[in-house]
């Protein structure tokens, strides 16, 4: 017997209407389809039947192309319906994503990933959901767009390498990683290598370790010559200690400075964990001269750090500064060259003209990805300091290689 004559044999089985359904579905009679989907989970007793229902009408319109907010609409009830199946989350992530709404699909994708668990009986058909591995990559497209841009390096690199994706995520892994970069190592400060430092400063032997992610805070401690009670502004704080520029500084050179990021969530982490003042604000927008004056800077500071994404947002955050009002010892800027090389270059020509000089270009946390250049004021520091920090090989400089003459693997 066919999956009609079951039908019509008895038109109120919630089973036959969803067969009949899922036949539709494969001649491409989407809209058939989808009114059979909806007699079986008005009439179905069984809540995984139901649940699967709304998952292939989801599935239908979204294969007509012109209903994405019934298709999401679908999915939310079936979440709402099971709420510790992941299905429906990615299904539902993944519109978010091809529609470039990231908070969304970003907000799904990690829900999910918290809630769901993931022993569950299968579905009768295949509804698209590859396995948990899939809302993970969800995850890691949309942590991009909303900022989180090493979490998302990080997350496309355990998926490529730890994980049995298919060839065409395992591909697109491969294409985010190329384009984006890969995620950074950390660089930590090893206090038996000391003596060994290019520029040596008081109290660097003191130090048990630092909070940078490749050595930025003891290039700006080395730069400053470890004076204490100095000033910073850093743009793109991030978390308050790990991977942090300014930490070592506050806590150990009691250093003042105001922190910026665009995050809520770590600026609030940042507040209760650090002395310094903290501010959640859009860092391409702001008016620093005002800033500055209004908590009391001076016109000279001991360090600017600019760290934004994308590195478009940094050059136009770089060429914000108040240069004529206020001058810094030490400027470290993101310029991402592995991913936009137009930046990097067009930060030097503007750095150089603010009659800053460059110590050490092209920075990075291994031996290929250039991300980062060091620059620092003539005035504010001394001519055989620059000396001795001064490298401007073209080559890409490893930060443990350019301080101690060492490259951390």
């Amino acid at each position: 017997m066919n999956n009609l004559e079951r039908y019509i044999q008895n038109p109120h089985d919630a089973r036959a209407n969803f067969d009949l359904g899922c036949e539709y579905e494969d001649l491409g009679q989407t809209g058939a389809a989808i009114s059979f989907y909806l007699r079986t989970a008005e009439r179905a007793q069984d809540i995984l039947l139901q649940y699967e229902s709304l998952l292939r009408m989801a599935l239908c319109f979204g294969k007509q192309k012109t209903r994405d907010d019934t298709q999401k609409v679908l999915l939310q009830k079936a979440i709402n319906l099971m709420m510790d199946r992941p299905e429906a989350y990615f299904l539902l992530a993944r519109a978010h994503e091809r529609q470039e709404q990231w908070h969304e699909g970003w907000t799904m994708s990690s829900m999910a990933l918290k809630i769901c668990s993931w022993d569950h009986a299968p579905l009768l058909t295949n509804v698209e959901y590859p396995g948990r591995w899939a809302l993970l990559f969800e995850q890691a497209v949309c942590a991009w767009w909303v900022g989180e841009c090493e979490q998302s390096r990080r997350m496309m690199f355990e998926l490529r390498y730890s994980h049995p994706l298919d060839n065409i995520h395992r591909n697109a892994c491969d294409r985010n990683l190329q384009v984006c970069g890969w995620p950074r190592l950390n660089l930590p400060f090893d206090p038996g290598q000391a003596d060994h430092i290019r520029c040596d400063f008081p109290g660097l032997r003191d130090l048990a370790q630092n909070h940078s992610q490749s050595l930025q805070d003891i290039f700006v401690l080395a730069a400053n010559q470890g004076q204490r009670e100095k000033w910073y502004l850093e743009v793109g704080s991030a978390e308050p200690f790990y991977h942090n520029n300014t930490a070592l500084l506050e806590t150990r050179f009691a250093w003042r400075g105001i922190s910026l990021d665009i995050n809520q969530a770590k600026v609030e982490d940042f507040g209760r964990q650090r002395r310094n003042t903290v501010l959640c604000q859009d860092a391409t927008r702001t008016d620093y001269a005002a800033l500055l004056a209004q908590y009391g800077a001076p016109r000279d500071l001991g360090y600017l750090q600019v760290d934004c994404e994308p590195p478009e947002n940094s050059l136009r955050i770089l060429m914000s500064m108040p240069w004529d009002r206020y001058r810094f010892a030490v400027v470290t800027f993101e310029h991402d060259y592995y991913a936009d090389p137009g930046v990097r270059d067009r930060s030097r020509e503007y750095l150089q003209k603010q009659g800053y000089e460059l110590m050490a270009g092209d920075v990075a946390f291994d031996l290929t990805h250039s991300y980062e250049d060091w620059w620092v004021h003539p005035d504010l520091v001394d001519a055989a300091v620059r000396n001795q920090l001064r490298d401007l090989g073209t080559a890409v400089k490893p930060a443990h290689h350019y301080l101690f003459g060492t490259v951390k693997n």
